[in-house]
C-alpha cells in the first residue's frame, strides 16, 4: 500500500478494503533504509483507519533517535493510539541484540500463546536483558545527541544541495534521516566512488543493483552522533571532486 517513498497503490487499497473487518494489517518501516526516506505516517494512519485496519511499525532506523525519549518516529508524531503495533530491533542505534514488540495486552498475550517463533525460541539471558536496559536508559536520555545528529543532517542537505547546483552530475536523494544517499547510476561506479572516498579516510557503502534498481545505484550514507561538521563538509568535497576527475 505504501512504498518507501510514500506512494499509495490502488492494489494496496483495494486489499485492505477486501480484508474482514478489522483484520487487514498493514505493515512499514518508519524510515526505510536504503535511501533514509520517511513513511508518511499520519497519512498512512488515514487510510488503515477508513479501511478499519491495523498498522505495525518497524521503528529499526528511527530507535533513538526521534521524540523527546527517542523511542521512535511513532511517538514524536504522537499516533501511538492509531498504531497497532510497534516493532523496536536493538541492532541499530543501541549497537546489541534482540528487539521488543510494544502493542495492547491482548497482543502480547496472542503472542505468548500463538507465536510459535517466540515460543520455541531459546529467551535472551539475563546478561542480555541487564545491557538492554542500560542501553535503553542511556538512549532516552542522549537529548544532545540527538540534536547533534539532527543538526549534521541539516547540514548534509545543506551542504548536497549547494554542490548539486554547483556540480551538474551530483545527484542525491534529499532525506530528513541520518541514511543519505549519493546516486551514482552504475554498480562500477558506485565501488569506485566508496573506494575514491576510503582512500581519503571517509567510510561509506556502495549499494547496487539488483539491492536497489538498475541506474539508481547509490554511496549510503550513515550520520552518527560521534561525526563532525568538518566531516560531513569533506564527504561532500571529495565525492564532487571524485565526480568531476571521472568525467574527464
Amino acid at each position: 500500500m505504501v512504498s518507501g517513498k510514500g506512494v499509495y497503490s490502488m492494489e494496496g487499497a483495494v486489499l485492505l478494503s477486501e480484508a474482514p473487518l478489522g483484520t487487514g494489517i498493514v505493515v512499514v518501516e518508519s524510515v526505510y533504509s536504503m535511501d533514509g526516506s520517511m513513511a508518511p505516517l499520519s497519512a498512512v494512519c488515514d487510510v488503515v483507519d477508513e479501511f478499519k485496519g491495523n498498522l505495525i511499525v518497524d521503528e529499526a532506523h528511527t530507535l533513538g533517535l526521534y521524540g523527546d525519549t527517542g523511542v521512535g518516529l511513532v511517538d514524536s508524531l504522537n499516533l501511538r493510539h492509531r498504531v497497532f503495533a510497534t516493532v523496536h530491533p536493538f541492532g541499530k542505534a543501541l549497537g546489541f541484540h534482540g528487539a521488543v514488540i510494544v502493542g495492547s495486552n491482548l497482543l502480547m498475550e496472542y503472542l505468548h500463546n500463538y507465536s510459535r517463533s517466540f515460543i520455541y525460541t531459546t529467551a535472551l539471558p539475563n546478561t542480555s536483558l541487564v545491557a538492554i536496559r542500560l542501553l535503553w536508559d542511556e538512549m532516552i536520555t542522549a537529548k544532545p545527541q540527538r540534536q547533534k545528529v539532527a543538526d549534521l543532517i541539516n547540514l548534509f542537505g545543506a551542504e548536497a544541495h549547494a554542490a548539486a547546483q554547483r556540480t551538474p552530475n551530483f545527484d542525491y536523494i534529499p532525506s530528513n534521516s541520518p541514511i543519505q544517499a549519493l546516486v551514482v547510476g552504475s554498480n562500477h561506479k558506485a565501488i569506485s566512488a566508496a573506494a575514491y572516498l576510503k582512500r581519503r579516510g571517509i567510510m561509506t557503502f556502495p549499494i547496487r543493483s539488483p539491492t536497489v534498481a538498475k541506474g539508481t545505484e547509490r554511496l549510503r550514507v550513515v550520520l552518527h552522533a560521534h561525526n563532525t561538521e568538518e566531516e560531513v563538509k569533506a564527504l561532500i568535497s571529495a565525492y564532487e571532486a571524485f565526480l568531476i576527475e571521472s568525467a574527464t
